[in-house]
């Protein structure tokens, strides 16, 4: 673990902005399965600052604006072309399920259900008011850890040296 991670729930957590931050916690919950942590709402009907749990991970949410340092930095979809410049992955237990309740719920989806060479099955969908693209991806049984050059890593440290052709 990194010396700077602190014993918390998730070490990184995704801030999104919402143009109906309150509309996009509601969908959130009902079609993900995300529990509201805290929600701050602001003087305005909008969202000042949100945390939604999703298991051990969260996200951070609130209203898009303009009129903050934070917001300033921020475009939405609709300003670059419905382009993404990030996603968020969820580890589900059933996408096939979770696929079926963001269908319902009437959204876009990017990248129908399949199969996955690695295992496991997964879609990608735009997610409420097409503010940035989530996944739902299913992983099934343990797979063998795959070093970053693609070959397959053992659980012996010298036999992967070995090889990786790094003799000691």
């Amino acid at each position: 673990m990194s010396a700077t991670a602190k014993d918390t729930r998730a070490t990184v957590t995704p801030c999104l902005r919402y143009r109906d931050a309150k509309r996009a916690i509601d969908w959130l919950c009902e079609v993900f399965g995300f529990e509201r942590h805290l929600v701050v709402p602001g003087q305005y009907d909008d969202i000042v600052h949100a945390q939604l749990s999703f298991g051990n991970g969260m996200i951070m949410l609130g209203s898009h604006s303009r009129q903050n340092d934070y917001g300033k930095l921020i475009k939405m979809p609709d300003e670059i072309d419905g382009m993404q410049t990030q996603t968020i992955s969820l580890a589900v237990r059933d996408a096939q399920e979770v696929y079926e309740r963001v269908k319902r719920s009437g959204v876009e989806i990017i990248l129908d259900i399949v199969e996955a060479p690695y295992g496991g099955r997964g879609f990608t969908c735009r997610d409420l008011g097409a503010t940035s693209g989530a996944s739902a991806n299913t992983t099934r049984g343990r797979r063998r850890r795959q070093r970053h050059d693609g070959r397959r890593r053992t659980r012996d440290p010298k036999a992967d040296r070995h090889l990786a052709g790094r003799h000691p």
